[in-house]
């Protein structure tokens, strides 16, 4: 039986494409494998007024927000890439820049990369920011792991990929995360501020002193309801896990902690 010639050509077609496809992955693993690494760190400092905010821009990486001295902020960078060559490493390392601007309201840091030059390129990008514990925070960040510690200003967090944890924090204004894709963890106090902690996909997880004094709001679409005081429980109702629950820890408010997610499980431990 004869092969018709449009399935030739199918086949040829699909062959190619593979073929395509495939390059790139193994000009990929030679760089793993065979590459050359190349790295550059530096620091960027700034004077902060008191009250002032410290604004955050973050396109991809990780970044972590720290405590330091009073009155300054400091970006700490390193970035790592690795590629065939030194140079295609070295044209890839300059692809990433941060920018540090002082302003009437405070400082601003962005960090942009731009899109790779070569896929046979693996790039690992770190920033560090010291920042005055009582000053405000804002960061907004597209793809990124953002780690806070410490700090109790008001902080408002936004994050469309990326997993975010907060932890050693005070809250005694308003804390606000909301994340689109990936998980949010957060590890501190709350005295008298409000807690918000919202996530379209991903878990939302909390731990907060038995001695705690505030109104507690969850809900989630598709996910359980934990509340862990000694020994993890979920919240049940006659049809089965709860989708929303809220109460009163200690005396309740007027601190409030609320946290949604649509596709996750919320888990708030009582310690």
């Amino acid at each position: 039986m004869t092969t018709p010639v449009w399935v030739k050509v199918v086949a040829l077609l699909g062959a190619i494409c593979g073929g395509v496809l495939a390059l790139p992955m193994a000009l990929a693993g030679a760089a793993l494998i065979d590459g050359v690494t190349v790295a550059h760190s530096y620091t960027l400092n700034a004077e902060l007024a008191a009250s002032a905010t410290v604004s955050v821009d973050v396109s991809s990486g990780a970044i972590k927000v720290l405590t330091g001295p009073e009155g300054q902020v400091s970006v700490r960078e390193r970035d790592t890439v690795r590629a065939l060559t030194r140079r295609l490493a070295e044209i890839e390392l300059d692809t990433l820049h941060t920018s540090l601007t002082p302003s009437s309201s405070g400082v601003s840091i962005e960090t942009r990369s731009e899109p790779f030059v070569n896929f046979a390129t693996f790039r690992v990008r770190q920033v560090t920011v010291d920042m005055p514990a009582g000053a405000n925070l804002r960061v907004t960040a597209a793809a990124a792991e953002v780690v806070v510690t410490g700090i109790h200003g008001d902080i408002a967090l936004e994050s469309a990929s990326g997993a975010v944890r907060l932890r050693g924090m005070d809250v005694t204004g308003q804390t606000s995360v909301q994340v689109v894709s990936g998980d949010i963890e957060f590890d501190g106090a709350i005295h008298g501020g409000h807690l918000d902690l919202r996530a379209v996909s991903g878990a939302v997880r909390a731990s907060i002193p038995k001695t705690t004094d505030a109104h507690f709001d969850a809900s989630t679409t598709a996910g359980a309801i934990i509340i862990d005081r000694g020994f993890p429980l979920p919240v049940l109702t006659r049809e089965g896990p709860g989708q929303s629950a809220s109460g009163d820890l200690g005396s309740g408010g007027p601190a409030t902690i609320t946290m949604t997610t649509i596709s996750g499980v919320i888990y708030l431990k009582v310690r």
